[in-house]
């Protein structure tokens, strides 16, 4: 399966919302520089209503508010088989719009871009009224908590990969087997 060189450099997390709203503009900057040092003036963010974008780390961070549930079918098998959120397939039912949050351009490595869309997607569900976070990629949801804990990692200098990537478990007809789901960005 092979995705041109423009889609391997987009990254997207889906921000499921109890209440559509975009993140104030003035709130998003000042959040960012409190919880991250990221530098961005809110004049420096273009946009109003249902979508913005900016410039950080020379990368573009776009944002899009959908006024409908991210479709069920897609996230129904994240939210039956999540291994550390029971309740997901409730708790997401309950969602009524959702944010895509995007990285649209390439400056950095890999790494570095889903560290930057860790800490942005983490600073719009501090200032949302949101459930959980859809990493598509992975095929994985996390719930709010979960997910601004995992980003908290990255204070420690480690890696946030429970929200980069599924781990799970199978039953096999040879025993017991796991497996992930989201190596194959990475390269693996």
């Amino acid at each position: 399966f092979f995705l041109p060189l423009c889609m391997q450099a987009t990254l997207i997390n889906m921000v499921a919302l109890e209440k559509a709203a975009i993140p104030d503009k003035g709130k998003l900057a000042l959040l960012l520089q409190e919880d991250w040092g990221l530098e961005i003036d809110s004049t420096d963010i273009e946009g109003s209503g249902k979508s913005m974008a900016f410039n950080l780390q020379g990368e573009t961070i776009g944002f899009m508010l959908m006024d409908f549930a991210i479709p069920w079918q897609e996230i129904e098998g994240p939210c039956q088989y999540s291994p550390t959120w029971d309740e997901a397939s409730v708790e997401m039912k309950k969602h009524k719009s959702h944010l895509i949050v995007t990285i649209i351009s390439q400056k950095n490595s890999l790494i570095e871009r889903e560290l930057l869309l860790n800490k942005v997607v983490a600073s719009s569900l501090k200032l949302t009224e949101s459930i959980g976070v859809y990493i598509g990629r992975a095929q994985l949801v996390r719930s709010k908590g979960e997910f601004l804990m995992e980003t908290e990692r990255i204070r420690a200098r480690s890696l946030p990969v429970g929200n980069w990537l599924f781990f799970g478990i199978t039953e096999t007809k040879k025993g017991i087997a796991g497996f992930t789901v989201g190596l194959e960005n990475f390269g693996y």
